[in-house]
């Protein structure tokens, strides 16, 4: 640098010069500079102006990338785009369709406009044969600055028709794919002729490609919608039928008990859920005599309300003008063993004389019942368990014989009452059970019942039934 040079100007406080600062000097020469630095300056600041729009659309495509992060619906993404993308792109109206390709239509289902609007949601035209179905073949974006001439061209088309009756001059439409499927479109429109060139189009697609993220989305969160609205129907008419499968199985139970002298009796039905699979039955059989039926299908719910009441419906044929309890047995396996695939039925079955006392109990597979004897205040178990209903079709049954004083009673259940849980896993057991007959002198039936629910229950506590239970007491008063 010569000695005699200016010093460099560190802070730039004058670096151009618009033209020349007195007329009078001006030569060709500097005319000539004078016009290639205006050019520079010109553009530098078309630069500065392209930086400052790409800046701007970077921006709003961060936006748009963070209302999708957040789960937002494809409408509210679409709201969003039209009333934060004014200034980076032209519109007056932003529309988005879908392509059913079932029907091979596309269905308007978003739009917003500062105008009337005459496509809105619902609006669908056929895709084949359209400058639509071009877009999607090329894949590229479509860009007519002239939508009145074009019309001119394709006086056909309905939708041209409706956009230029809508003031629409200019459109700009951009295809969406997902996995390389074509979904749908956005599209863009100006009242301005000549609103879009190639330089809207990068920014465009860059806002397809997150909008086809989120119509994905959307698209799999409706189809989620559909079946959790499907799987909600379904459970309601389940819950419906449940609850009528309830009312015909409450019908089933017996609600009175035959006045039989010397007998006092008493039940207790109580479901796991809607509906379950206990049986019980108690039938006169002539004068003084009465027939005690418990049973317990396998399992409980649907399946095992069904073959309760297959149960039901085949007892009472079971049963001979005798009530002999074995003989009803094999005759009602001989029918479940037909019934019944890979299923059971467990049963207690007593022929009581109300006179005499005298008691005759045949057991199919189940727990012989509680005899309390009042005369000692002891509780004892009689009676061998023969095989379950419906496992071998020419089983045969023995009853045994059992003679009721007074005082005496007998505890029919199902294993519902044993294995009821608490919160722990702890079974109440029988011997639990056992212990609530002999605490109170001389149990009336119903009393001795309401006892032994509520110590269930308190066993219990919070832990749901894990299966149904039935109890059924006798005493000879």
């Amino acid at each position: 640098m010569p000695m005699n040079s200016p010093p460099p100007n560190p802070r730039h406080e004058k670096p151009f010069v618009v033209g020349p600062t007195d007329a009078t000097a001006t030569t060709p020469a500097k005319t000539e500079d004078t016009d290639i630095y205006a050019d520079f300056v010109a553009r530098a600041r078309d630069m500065a102006e392209r930086l400052r729009q790409r800046e701007l659309e970077s921006e709003r495509l961060l936006q748009i990338t963070e209302r999708i992060n957040l789960g937002l619906t494809l409408e509210e993404v679409l709201d969003f785009l039209y009333q934060e993308l004014r200034g980076v792109i032209p519109y007056h109206r932003i529309g988005f369709a879908l392509v059913d390709r079932a029907r091979g239509m596309v269905v308007a289902r978003w739009a917003r406009s500062d105008r009337d609007m005459q496509i809105s949601k619902g609006y669908e035209a056929p895709l084949k044969g359209s400058s639509l179905g071009r877009v999607l073949e090329t894949g590229r974006p479509r860009i007519i600055n002239d939508l009145e001439a074009y019309l001119g061209e394709k006086p056909e088309s309905d939708a041209t028709r409706r956009a230029v009756a809508e003031g629409i001059r200019a459109s700009l439409t951009c295809p969406l794919f997902v996995q390389g499927k074509p979904v749908g479109f956005v599209f863009f429109s100006s009242v301005e002729k000549n609103a879009y060139s190639d330089a809207h189009v990068a920014f465009f697609q860059e806002i397809a490609g997150h909008l086809a993220a989120t119509v994905e989305k959307s698209r799999l969160y409706s189809e989620l919608a559909e079946q959790k609205g499907l799987v909600e129907r379904q459970n309601a008419v389940m819950v419906q039928e449940l609850e009528m499968a309830r009312h015909v199985q409450q019908a089933l139970i017996p609600t009175w008990i035959p006045d039989v002298p010397g007998l006092e009796i008493a039940f207790a039905y109580e479901p796991a859920i809607q509906v379950g699979g206990d049986i019980l039955d108690i039938l006169p059989v002539g004068e003084d005599r009465l027939l005690l039926f418990v049973g317990d299908a396998m399992g409980h719910g649907v399946q095992a309300a069904l073959v309760m009441s297959a149960v039901k419906a085949a007892l009472k044929s079971a049963v001979d003008a005798q009530g002999d309890p074995a003989k009803a047995l094999a005759a009602l396996n001989r029918v479940l063993a037909d019934l019944l695939d890979d299923f059971f039925v467990t049963a207690a079955c007593a022929l009581i004389e109300g006179r005499t006392g005298q008691i005759q109990v045949a057991l199919a597979g189940h727990a012989a019942p509680l005899w309390f004897r009042a005369g000692s205040g002891q509780v004892a178990q009689h009676g061998e368990s023969d095989p379950a209903l419906g496992i071998s079709k020419e089983r045969t049954y023995a009853a045994t014989a059992l003679r009721l004083e007074p005082g005496d009673l007998l505890l029919f259940c199902t294993d519902g009452v044993a294995e009821a849980m608490d919160a722990d896993g702890r079974e109440y057991g029988m011997e639990r059970l056992k212990r609530q007959l002999t605490q109170q002198p001389q149990p009336a039936p119903q009393s001795l019942l309401d006892a032994i629910r509520r110590d269930v229950d308190a066993h219990r506590g919070d832990r749901p039934m894990s299966d149904d239970y039935t109890l059924l007491i006798v005493r000879r008063s």
